[in-house]
């Protein structure tokens, strides 16, 4: 996702919102990278490989439906937590 989408969903929101979001930047990647990987070398990306590891994590079907299993739990949770408080 570009910043200006991000950017232009979050222009919908009020600023009292609460939201969950992850994110990664290139530059984030490169540390991982040059620390993780490259014995403390830089380790240069061009912006369309960043953006092939932008497209491959978006088309993760696992990723996305981890996260999605963390929110259904999350939601199942609210509302177990919330009856329990009505049947009180």
């Amino acid at each position: 996702m570009k910043v200006k989408q991000l950017k232009e969903i979050c222009n919908e929101l009020k600023d009292e919102d609460e939201i969950f979001v992850a994110f990664y930047t290139k530059d984030e990647a490169l540390e991982y990278l040059q620390e993780n990987l490259n014995d403390g070398d830089e380790f240069p990306v061009t912006d369309d490989e960043w953006e092939e590891v932008i497209i491959t994590m978006d088309r993760d079907d696992g990723l996305w439906t981890e996260i999605n299993n963390a929110w259904t739990n999350s939601l199942f949770s609210l509302y177990s937590k919330i009856k329990r408080k009505v049947r009180v």
